[in-house]
């Protein structure tokens, strides 16, 4: 009798974690477990581990593309892209639901995401940044928008794991699946992108409560400044018109010393990033 109680006992204790499991992942792994199942470097298991076995053969693809909505495989340096994940299955699904995190080719996080769609959060595991479902979706397309590294930083890789499930209460009878993406910076120099270095300038360097920003040319500019870390985060961004021949002062009193990037985006687009060191 009391071998049968503990039977049903430990029964309902395994059912009861199964289902708190069940629930942090169709809520996002990483906003509810502080997990990452991608299959990214670092991470103990991937959406395969539990959806695994079911009828829907799932395959996981990124797409990041462009301003004018082409797909890329190099990013320039500060642009922002557009980024889709979609779940395809032979066989339709109930729910769906997906995680994705950027990485350096040395594993070093870089976090840029921001705009999420309806069906898709943005939430914080350790030092990385995931963009991942926000409840059981019941579609399988996920999108956010993606903020290049600055010059320098070389390739990216975009990790994604998702699954296809049939809404039971239980993993059975899902299918889950693991890709990765990898993008090349472009180091090629466009006039019309770099053309601005021979306008803007940024000192002094090295700089201690504040660093400006010199308009040497004969028109006023218009764009943000942005101070952003090495690991890709912006720290601040402040919107700025300089007249000609005139300048703006940047407050830098509340970083650690240590090494960031100025990054200047005017108004028409072009782009000017430099490495500035702060004492």
């Amino acid at each position: 009798m009391k071998k049968n109680i503990y039977t049903i006992f430990l029964g309902i204790i395994l059912f009861i974690g199964g289902q708190i499991l069940l629930t942090s992942s169709s809520n996002g792994r990483a906003f509810s477990a502080n997990d990452g199942n991608t299959g990214a470097p670092g991470e103990s298991q991937t959406c395969r581990s539990c959806h695994g076995g079911g009828q829907f053969n799932a395959t996981v693809n990124i797409t990041v593309k462009d301003s004018s909505g082409f797909p890329v495989t190099n990013y320039v340096p500060g642009k922002v892209y557009d980024v889709d994940v979609a779940i395809s299955t032979t066989n339709a699904a109930q729910r769906y639901g997906f995680q994705l995190v950027t990485l350096t080719s040395n594993a070093i996080p870089y976090n840029a995401w921001s705009q999420p769609s309806a069906n898709t959060r943005i939430a914080n595991v350790g030092q990385r940044s995931y963009a991942e479902h926000k409840g059981k979706s019941e579609t399988n397309l996920f999108s956010t928008k993606w903020t290049a590294p600055v010059a320098g930083t070389g390739d990216i890789v975009f990790y994604a794991g998702g699954a296809a499930v049939n809404n039971n209460g239980s993993t059975s009878g899902d299918n889950g699946d693991v890709t990765s993406l990898t993008l090349i910076e472009d180091i090629s120099t466009s006039s019309i992108e770099y053309s601005i270095e021979n306008v803007v300038s940024f000192f002094p360097i090295p700089a201690e409560d504040y660093f400006f920003l010199k308009n040497n040319g004969e028109s006023s500019l218009n764009g943000v400044i942005r101070v952003i870390d090495l690991q890709g985060k912006t720290i601040s961004e402040e919107l700025v018109n300089v007249l000609p021949n005139g300048q703006v002062e940047i407050s830098v009193r509340q970083l650690k010393s240590g090494i960031y990037m100025a990054q200047f985006a005017s108004s028409n687009q072009s782009i000017l990033n430099k490495r500035i060191v702060i004492r």
